[in-house]
């Protein structure tokens, strides 16, 4: 699995393998070899995927500009929405079923 995805001032990309979620941010590189390219740079690794996720919403959340508790609990509810479409726009119910 390997998702690319927008926040409101970040770039995303959540990828797995066998053992861990790999939670990156794409930037884009300032110096060296690959100066002007887009590169991932990671935010973390995770074994459940909720963690990842919940990693999402204290990012989104830090880059807000809420200024109050009701402001903070809007920005909650709105990162978590964005968050279920983005599950909605990526996975299909087949990629949830077990493989024979």
């Amino acid at each position: 699995m390997e998702i690319n995805f927008k926040g409101k001032k970040r770039s995303y990309k959540l990828s797995t393998s066998d053992k861990q979620y790999t939670l990156s941010e794409i930037v884009v590189a300032k110096d060296g070899k690959n100066k002007g390219d887009k590169i991932f740079s990671p935010i973390g690794y995770f074994s459940q995927i909720e963690n990842a996720i919940n990693r999402v919403v204290h990012l989104e959340i830090h880059d807000s500009d809420v200024d109050n508790f009701n402001a903070l609990l809007t920005a909650i509810t709105d990162i978590k929405k964005w968050i279920g479409v983005l599950v909605s726009e990526n996975f299909k119910l087949a990629d949830f079923m077990p493989k024979n």
